[in-house]
């Protein structure tokens, strides 16, 4: 049995830890039909910032001579980057909000992530709802993938699956590769725990396939617990350790620590304790209490590395002071 490789996934964090942070655009970067969610920042500007004034003046005016409105409010939008890199996260803030009520989108997206976070205001989770929901009801993706996970979690708004999933996937259609995993994620839970039809079986799988093509190491994890569990495609131990190894070089701490448990028992691949111990190690250093009480096991056993009972207690405790309970006992059995 691989541990924690093929766990239902409604114990699996990885939906928990995604999240988009927008941000900003360059001038060639229009996001209003983006396909990537992620441009890049436009360079800081060296000029000594303007005054949210100086900034806003042509909209307070609103004369003839001022700019388009979509197009100052791209402005305000850069402007507010300029702010934002310079970590004048308040004044960034309001400039962010300033375009988002002149209709731009992906200022929208931002400030909602800031309302959403408390990034230079006060956290406001039905803020952050409201104008995810306006960028995302014009559609764009991002916004689109954030409303999801905003009924998803309720965050500022009751829970409601139903409404998560229609969100996620249209952002799935935009080929937005946090969505389409998330979709699958959520599709294979309801199968899992509700039993449903299979045409969301093998929706899910497509969503992970597409996700794991990209590069996406949580879907490829996924992926691999499928192909080694069977569930939907057909067994295919070579297919699943490939993809583990995948997610697992990518730095995916579950799929290290499911590789690393292949190695140690020989599933789908050699048995090779030491590139177990390799695996794991990895995974362990990172922070993962489950590797860490594995690493401390292999100290104390000589699994993959000679034996050394001080190594397995300092693992022991990294794992305890996370709350591992099999840990803590494992100290007060050595402490004995």
């Amino acid at each position: 049995m691989v541990t924690l490789l093929c766990q239902s996934p409604a114990s699996c964090p990885d939906i928990a830890t995604l999240k988009i942070s927008p941000s900003p655009l360059t001038p060639s970067h229009e996001m209003q039909s983006e396909k990537s969610f992620s441009p890049t920042s436009p360079s800081p500007s060296k000029e000594t910032p303007q005054t949210i004034d100086q900034v806003a003046k042509p909209i307070i005016f609103n004369n003839a001579s001022a700019t388009p409105p979509l197009e100052y409010a791209k402005n305000l939008y850069r402007q507010g980057w300029s702010y934002q890199v310079k970590h004048l996260f308040e004044d960034a803030a309001k400039l962010f909000q300033l375009s988002a009520d002149q209709g731009y989108l992906q200022a929208q997206v931002t400030i909602g992530y800031c309302f959403e976070q408390g990034n230079g205001v006060e956290k406001n989770p039905e803020k952050a709802f409201h104008y995810y929901k306006l960028a995302a009801d014009a559609g764009l993706g991002i916004a689109q993938y954030n409303i999801g996970n905003c009924f998803l979690r309720g965050i500022g708004t009751a829970q409601d699956g139903y409404k998560a999933m229609g969100y996620l996937r249209a952002a799935a259609n935009q080929g937005l590769v946090q969505a389409q995993y998330n979709l699958a994620f959520c599709l294979e839970n309801k199968t899992r725990v509700k039993r449903s039809d299979s045409k969301d079986c093998i929706e899910a799988i497509e969503l992970y396939k597409q996700a794991a093509d990209k590069g996406f190491a949580p879907a490829q994890h996924r992926l691999a617990c499928c192909y080694i569990e069977g569930w939907i495609v057909k067994t295919d131990l070579k297919e699943g350790i490939r993809l583990l190894t995948l997610a697992a070089k990518a730095g995916h701490l579950m799929a290290q620590y499911a590789l690393a448990d292949c190695y140690r028992i020989g599933v789908g691949i050699g048995q090779d304790f030491k590139e177990a111990f390799f695996w794991l190690e990895k995974a362990a250093l990172k922070g993962l209490e489950e590797a860490q009480y594995e690493l401390g096991r292999y100290y104390q056993l000589g699994i993959g590395t000679p034996q050394n009972l001080f190594e397995a207690i300092i693992w022991y405790g990294c794992a305890a002071s996370q709350g591992h309970s099999q840990a803590k006992a494992k100290l007060k059995e050595l402490s004995d």
